[in-house]
């Protein structure tokens, strides 16, 4: 849709008539609404935080349809639409440093290829009420897992050095009235081409060593488990978007225990725990938590503008397609509020 935008002759006329592809903000405001009404009575502070986010979205109209210009979210780690948006910036910042490298190794005199390696990490699961403790952990485990320094300890040499980039993601589940919380990490690593094949004796790592590095980074008693994917950066689009997923809760434990909480509370054999409500535990054991990181090339051609913290302005510039061209200035921005379900067109004040 080029050019200004030409509404229809209604009082209600909805973000989604005049561009199709903004209806996900509509689609991402209702999760976190029915995330708000499970909170009620539970945390209501919290409830309210994800109830007033995005309230409202001013757009800028530009010739290739309306780019966001600025909004209200609230920024919290548990909120759909605010994980949506951080996500896009991730996906624009990844596909950016993935593509400059392709390019410029491929241009490179001698050429040096490359490829991709897709790892997943994980271990057994941890109370809800040690998840931030357990995400620590991990993170210090991954700076050692890393290392290539004659204070390694690792021998061979598990992880390429060329550069990585790594997402967090936890998942919940209700055992014996428990929240359990598992963390993964899910891992892009460039690494030389061949690195890893059978077939390049020098460079080839069985599974099991990996196992056998992540249990020795973690310092576990047991092996956790290492899952290694080799691919290339012709196929680099799914893992991508597999690394950047939406958190991932259960609403339905939230409710099971907030019917059962007095009943919980009273049974004997369970641990103490300070939460009674998924959500509750979550945006609190994760609200000083780093979910990407970045290192190596990887890091140096990522955009430096846009980095993780979790303030409007990184949340409202995203280019999600090509170059955008400013419109005759004299073109009206627009305002859409949130009312009864949908973004609705509103007078500027």
């Amino acid at each position: 849709m080029g050019g200004a935008v030409k509404l229809k002759e209604t009082q209600e006329i909805t973000l989604g008539y005049i561009s199709p592809k903004d209806r996900r903000f509509q689609k991402w405001k209702l999760a976190g609404e029915k995330l708000a009404i499970e909170l009620i009575g539970t945390d209501n502070k919290l409830s309210q935080k994800l109830g007033d986010c995005a309230t409202w979205l001013l757009f800028k109209q530009k010739d290739d349809g309306l780019k966001l210009a600025s909004s209200n979210f609230c920024r919290s780690k548990i909120c759909p639409l605010c994980s949506w948006r951080k996500r896009l910036v991730w996906l624009q910042r990844l596909y950016t440093s993935l593509n400059t490298i392709r390019c410029l190794y491929r241009d490179s005199k001698p050429k040096k290829k490359l490829s991709l390696i897709f790892l997943t990490l994980s271990q057994r699961n941890c109370l809800i009420d040690d998840l931030g403790s357990e995400i620590k952990r991990m993170s210090r485990a991954w700076h050692e897992f890393i290392r290539d320094d004659e204070k390694s300890t690792f021998s061979p040499k598990i992880v390429p050095q060329e550069g990585y980039f790594r997402a967090m993601e936890v998942t919940v589940k209700l055992v014996n009235w428990r929240i359990y919380c598992n963390v993964h990490y899910h891992a892009i690593l460039v690494a030389p081409q061949g690195y890893g094949k059978k077939e390049n004796k020098d460079s080839f790592i069985p599974q099991h060593e990996w196992v056998k590095a992540w249990r020795r980074a973690m310092q576990l008693d047991y092996d956790p488990t290492a899952h290694v994917k080799f691919t290339s950066f012709k196929n680099q689009s799914e893992i991508v978007k597999y690394l950047v997923k939406p958190l991932n809760y259960n609403i339905g434990i939230e409710r099971q225990l907030r019917m059962y909480q007095d009943r919980i509370k009273e049974m004997t054999g369970l641990p103490h725990s300070d939460y009674y409500s998924v959500l509750v535990g979550l945006n609190e054991q994760l609200k000083h938590c780093q979910q990407f990181t970045t290192g190596g090339i990887i890091r140096r051609y990522m955009p430096r503008r846009l980095t993780e913290d979790m303030d409007t302005e990184n949340l409202v510039n995203i280019r999600e397609a090509k170059e955008i061209i400013d419109t005759d200035p004299s073109t009206p921005n627009l305002l859409f509020r949130w009312n009864e379900g949908d973004y609705l067109l509103s007078t500027l004040d």
